[in-house]
């Protein structure tokens, strides 16, 4: 593994965004299967 020092900003930055965006698009994927899922049994 590289040391911390080298390691570069802009990557992990990326990586960043990118969990956040998969774990936001996880949380609207569940709430709105959740709502269809209220929807449809009635």
């Amino acid at each position: 593994m590289a040391s911390t020092a080298a390691f570069p900003w802009k990557t992990g930055i990326l990586w960043a965004a990118l969990a956040t965006a998969v774990a936001l698009l996880a949380g609207m994927a569940y709430r709105l299967t959740k709502e269809l899922n209220k929807n449809s049994t009635h």
